[in-house]
């Protein structure tokens, strides 16, 4: 029973990491917040942290925005 318990902990907390990286991801990168009063801007070190895992998620807007990441980075 306890093992099932810890997998729905499991579960919901990964649920609401991906509508994080979600509401993160824009068209010009991964956003340092989603948050109305929080950092607006792509940060090469948050971006670069996030790719470590979001890659996994194999979710398509995270990717892509991902993507975008890199390209503004490498005009920098």
């Amino acid at each position: 029973m306890e093992q099932n318990n810890s997998k729905n902990v499991c579960d919901e907390a990964y649920n609401h990491a991906i509508k994080i990286l979600e509401n993160c991801s824009h068209s010009v990168g991964i956003k340092a917040s989603a948050k109305i009063n929080g950092y607006p801007q792509v940060w090469a070190r948050d971006s670069m942290i996030t790719l470590f895992g979001a890659v996994l998620t194999k979710n398509s807007k995270i990717i892509k925005s991902l993507k975008s990441s890199f390209d503004i980075l490498k005009t920098k």
